[in-house]
């Protein structure tokens, strides 16, 4: 599985080159050329920035059900059954492979790049089956128990996928959400692309927040403010398509009404 950045897609995702721009442009260092004095491209600091700015508005996007990096039918073949029947014994899989319950073995693994898992599928290695759901056990955990013929649930814990465990061989599906993988030091900005739809103003303004946050500025605190309003604009025109948020309405009055997109949730 790749990690390098996407390439560039102009017009589908914003440009990091375009991004540092409008960076550029906002805090006045565009003066003599787009390629500035201070926060060029080049700059040491100027990638880390870009990447913190990447970090946040994908941690907000994906609070509020946009699903801008997420990855799906990932297959982690091969799961061998469960070593012992010991109901205090429990299988998982983690980015560093799997425990059979009695040793550690490197494969299969969970993908390096995976944040979070949205739903597991599996099916019995070599059956050639439909790939059936393993769903997520509540708050309680696990149960006790011995291993069965398939997985059946599963508990996001550690950072790993653990299971009571199964008598057959397993092949896992996944779906998930991925890291959007960091740009290196040294990348051409103009041939990067960043897998966050219509994000140009917030990752700006949050390069703009670092940028001043490093320089003890005041500008950062505006340039927060607006960092979040336009994340905001951008999740209002998705939940209002997918309904994923509830919206009230401001009632209408003399002169007109409006229907308000009142988020749920904030940014403490």
């Amino acid at each position: 599985m790749s990690n390098i950045a996407p390439s560039a897609q102009p017009g589908t995702y914003p440009i990091a080159d375009e991004v540092m721009q409008l960076a550029r442009a906002c805090v006045n260092d565009m003066l003599r050329d787009t390629a500035g004095r201070i926060l060029t491209n080049k700059a040491p600091f100027s990638v880390v920035f870009l990447n913190s700015a990447m970090r946040e508005v994908q941690r907000v996007f994906a609070n509020n059900g946009l699903t801008n990096y997420v990855k799906d039918n990932v297959i982690l073949p091969s799961m061998t059954p469960a070593a012992s029947s010991d109901p205090s014994v429990q299988v998982a899989v983690s980015i560093n492979g799997y425990f059979d319950g009695v040793q550690s073995k490197t494969s299969p693994a969970l993908p390096q790049d995976l944040i979070l898992p949205l739903a597991v599928w599996e099916r019995v290695t070599g059956s050639g089956a439909s790939f059936v759901p393993v769903n997520p056990v509540q708050n309680d955990g696990l149960s006790s128990g011995v291993p069965g013929a398939n997985l059946g649930v599963y508990e996001w814990r550690q950072d790993a996928l653990n299971f009571i465990g199964a008598l057959n061989p397993i092949d896992l599906r996944l779906k998930y959400e991925a890291s959007i993988p960091p740009i290196a030091a040294g990348t051409d900005l103009t041939t990067i692309s960043i897998p966050l739809r219509d994000a140009h103003e917030a990752l700006a303004f949050w390069v703009i927040y670092y940028y001043g946050f490093g320089r003890g500025s005041d500008l950062r605190t505006e340039a927060k403010k607006n960092a979040e309003d336009a994340m905001d604009k951008v999740i209002n025109r998705y939940v209002r398509k997918d309904q994923r948020i509830a919206y009230r309405s401001g009632g209408f009055r003399a002169g007109g009404g409006t229907i308000d997109g009142a988020l749920t949730g904030s940014y403490k």
